[in-house]
């Protein structure tokens, strides 16, 4: 058995640690990073804390912006609105089901019925109006997706787009 036993190695001093420690902070700006960060949270005051902390680091501060209603930050709400275009070939504004229908069979989704396909759209279509709005159709993802990692939310948004 080679090599140095963990007690046998002599320990830094607490204050050659803590110099070291320092460097390293000043370096990579940490303490300037954690103060910004600590200001928009404030200033933000968002319904989930941790995910905006994580979008600010990944996205910056102002896609991490939290809907008050949904709690969906704005790198989400582009991304949805991305598929909520993809859907809406005909550029209105508002899905309707056979707009559905056309999206599914376009990317061979085939793990859902046609009653299963009506039964979501209802769900989306709050107004019970037959036309899924930009709005209705956030609201709708803003909840489903509401508890999804970043990944696991572009993985979702990947597929819809595939």
């Amino acid at each position: 058995m080679g090599g140095r036993h963990v007690d046998a190695l002599d320990a830094l001093p607490d204050a050659k640690i803590g110099a070291a420690d320092a460097a390293y902070l000043e370096k990579h700006k940490i303490d300037q990073l954690f103060a910004e960060l600590l200001e928009h949270l404030l200033r933000a005051r968002p319904t989930f804390p941790v995910q905006f902390m994580v979008d600010a680091l990944q996205h910056g501060c102002e896609l991490a912006q939290q809907d008050p209603l949904t709690g969906m930050t704005g790198i989400r709400r582009n991304k949805l609105t991305d598929v909520f275009d993809a859907i809406d070939q005909a550029k209105t504004g508002k899905i309707r089901f056979s707009d559905i229908e056309a999206f599914v069979n376009k990317h061979n989704v085939e793990t859902l019925s046609t009653s299963e396909l009506r039964q979501i759209f209802d769900d989306v279509d709050t107004r019970q109006d037959s036309l899924i709005t930009i709005d209705e159709f956030l609201g709708f993802f803003g909840k489903v997706s509401q508890r999804l990692s970043n990944a696991a939310f572009d993985n979702m948004v990947q597929q819809m787009l595939q």
